[in-house]
């Protein structure tokens, strides 16, 4: 999509406007390195670009556990860091070198996390038992990871796309080790836009893969080495799919304007897409329970246990409402027509 030209002189396509300045959730992701992430982490220079004057001195962050810890911002240059008592948070939290987390911001003053193993790529099942100050009200690690996974209503793993991916992809082993006996051959991946793909699973050398049907959500996202992917599964045969950039560490704006055969939703709600491929469904969101794609990462709850965990959308309105595609894309209308209108009449 041909890109537009706001107040401050960059090149936006619409996607991304509508996304920065429409959506009332914003994920991310960081990654700890060698840095010294134990006393302060910089958030992503995408985020941090487009939100640091929005961003209020201290936030709240919530973890799995449903335990919210009060955070200090400080902004040097361009970079925003987590500093004050984010040193508790990683302690309590026991973040290691590669572990990772994925962040859902709600356009105000609050975060929510998901804590990811850097190793094994799936949910660290600690976080969720952890309170202040590092305790854990669950009996043993093993016994955490046996609730975990026996007893939780959706689970949450990540997929990095990485060279040869174009045929299949294979899930973390850790994941496919404790539900291989329970997952189908055939399921189905629902994309941030709503629209789902049918894909067929295969087992080869204690693997599971993606295979039939992956090559086309591939292509209808233009997936590229590097980039990410946040996956829940809930348990039987359905995972609905966040896209991440592996360089910015931010959402693929356009993944949520995808139709069938990767045409993007136009600014007037239109596609330029041959409706061809019936390996693609249209997925009513309003109709299927309100289950509206930026409810990708919500409650991960057990069976047996009311824990509460982040993601979960509260039904609280925000200056941020974030819309469906559909009303997105009108929104993109409107905003070309606002940046137009800005670029006719400067100042």
């Amino acid at each position: 999509m041909e890109g537009t030209q706001n107040c401050v002189g960059s090149t936006k396509s619409l996607e991304e406007l509508i996304y920065w300045t429409h959506f009332q959730f914003i994920h991310f992701t960081l990654f700890l390195s060698i840095t010294d992430f134990h006393h302060q982490l910089a958030l992503p220079k995408t985020f941090s670009d487009n939100l640091k004057k929005k961003l209020p001195e201290n936030v709240t962050i919530k973890c799995p556990s449903g335990i919210v810890w009060n955070i200090g911002l400080t902004a040097r240059g361009d970079t925003v860091y987590f500093t004050n008592s984010w040193q508790q948070f990683v302690k309590d939290h026991s973040l290691k070198e590669n572990d990772f987390l994925v962040f859902k911001y709600n356009g105000e003053s609050h975060f929510e996390v998901l804590i990811f193993n850097g190793n094994s790529f799936c949910e660290k099942a600690a976080s969720y038992f952890v309170q202040k100050c590092g305790q854990a009200h669950s009996p043993s690690s093993g016994g955490v990871e046996d609730i975990y996974w026996s007893y939780f209503k959706f689970t949450h793993f990540t997929l990095l796309v990485h060279t040869n991916f174009e045929r299949h992809l294979a899930l973390p082993k850790t994941f496919s080790d404790n539900l291989n006996k329970k997952l189908p051959e055939n399921v189905t991946l629902k994309g941030p836009s709503g629209v789902t793909w049918n894909i067929r699973l295969t087992t080869r050398d204690g693997f599971v893969y993606f295979v039939d049907g992956w090559q086309q959500f591939m292509n209808d996202h233009s997936l590229k080495a590097n980039d990410f992917l946040v996956c829940k599964y809930n348990g039987e045969s359905h995972f609905e799919v966040l896209i991440f950039d592996g360089e910015s560490f931010c959402e693929k704006e356009a993944s949520y304007f995808v139709e069938k055969c990767g045409h993007a939703q136009t600014a007037q709600g239109g596609s330029n897409a041959s409706e061809t491929n019936n390996s693609i469904e249209e997925v009513d969101t309003d109709s299927n329970g309100g289950d509206s794609p930026e409810q990708f990462t919500d409650d991960a709850v057990p069976k047996t246990t009311a824990i509460q965990s982040p993601f979960i959308p509260t039904g609280k309105r925000t200056k941020r409402r974030r819309r469906s595609p559909k009303a997105a894309a009108n929104w993109g209308a409107r905003a070309h027509a606002w940046v137009t209108c800005n670029k006719q009449h400067p100042g």
